[in-house]
């Protein structure tokens, strides 16, 4: 009964094998505090600013994306913005974050360009 009220386990898994592992057909939510890295929630705004900011850095540098490649670019670009963020759910952090990021696409495109066989060739 203990590990039905605290796990939500099924008795009868645990007993006969039985069953689902789960009551309610899932397991329990996890304990302990949840943090703001674990928050898979896109930020729309914070999205469509690094959309913008990617667009213009890659015009800036004279190479044009196909819409594919700047959407792909974008996720790469949002998902970098979340990582550096110590809350990533702090509008006012990711935003302050964004001339670094700018920085840092600006050199990829750098090095992009000056490496040799890397594909990349000015618009």
């Amino acid at each position: 009964m203990a590990y039905r009220e605290q796990y939500k386990a099924n008795g009868d898994w645990l007993i006969l094998g039985e069953g689902a592992m789960f009551l309610n057909g899932g397991p329990p939510a996890p304990m302990g505090p949840v943090t703001d890295k674990q928050d898979p929630t896109v930020q729309s705004d914070i999205f469509k600013e690094t959309y913008k900011l990617v667009q213009d850095t890659h015009r800036e540098k004279g190479v044009t994306l196909p819409p594919d490649a700047q959407i792909s670019e974008t996720v790469v670009r949002y998902n970098e913005l979340i990582a550096a963020a110590k809350n990533p759910s702090d509008e006012t952090e990711l935003r302050a974050l964004f001339p670094w990021l700018q920085l840092r696409i600006s050199r990829d495109l750098d090095e992009a360009k000056h490496a040799p066989g890397s594909g990349k060739r000015r618009a």
